[in-house]
């Protein structure tokens, strides 16, 4: 196994997989820098409209 190979196998080891199918309902994590400690870290829930051969998930903003 090539150097590159063995760094990416360790890397991806702590990922978690995860199958999303559509209507699914999913939160979305906002933007990290909140201005107090109440501000929300995710907004959602939203429906999932599809899930893209590359692992990319598109929701819809309906809620």
């Amino acid at each position: 196994m090539t150097q590159v190979a063995t760094a990416s196998t360790r890397e991806n080891a702590g990922r978690d997989t995860h199958e999303y199918v559509s209507s699914d309902l999913v939160m979305v994590s906002g933007n990290d820098s909140r201005l107090a400690k109440i501000d929300l870290i995710y907004a959602g829930p939203y429906e999932v409209d599809a899930v893209r051969s590359n692992g990319t998930v598109v929701v819809s903003k309906r809620g």
